[in-house]
């Protein structure tokens, strides 16, 4: 279980480092490519991506400091929650490509967080 875990961690923090780093750097870029940016405030963009960013690193960061495991389930349950909120926000926008995608980002993100509270 624990490398299952693990493989789920390295795998979200993966893509929220990269999508993080997108957003809060390079918003230009992300305002190209990603559809939603243009109906929210440049702001809260940045916000996300900041947070994408610090949960992403806080799902490894007990690899390199053994006394903060308690780190994984909350970035994880800030990563769920904001997966949450970004599946129904794609779904009022009528985004319903990318509404399996986020959602499935939330179920692992959220398999993260109880898999670390109980294992």
């Amino acid at each position: 279980m624990n490398a299952i875990l693990w493989i789920f961690q390295i795998s979200l923090m993966l893509m929220f480092i990269m999508d993080g780093v997108l957003k809060a750097f390079q918003y230009d870029i992300a305002k190209a490519n990603i559809p939603w940016v243009n109906d929210v405030p440049k702001g809260l963009v940045i916000f996300i991506g900041y947070v994408e960013v610090l949960c992403a690193l806080g799902l490894v960061l007990p690899l390199a400091i053994s006394n903060v495991s308690f780190i994984i389930p909350v970035a994880s349950l800030v990563l769920s929650i904001l997966m949450l909120f970004a599946t129904v926000f794609q779904y009022k926008r009528n985004d319903f490509q990318s509404v399996p995608i986020v959602f499935a980002l939330f179920l692992v993100a959220l398999f993260v967080t109880v898999g670390r509270l109980y294992f």
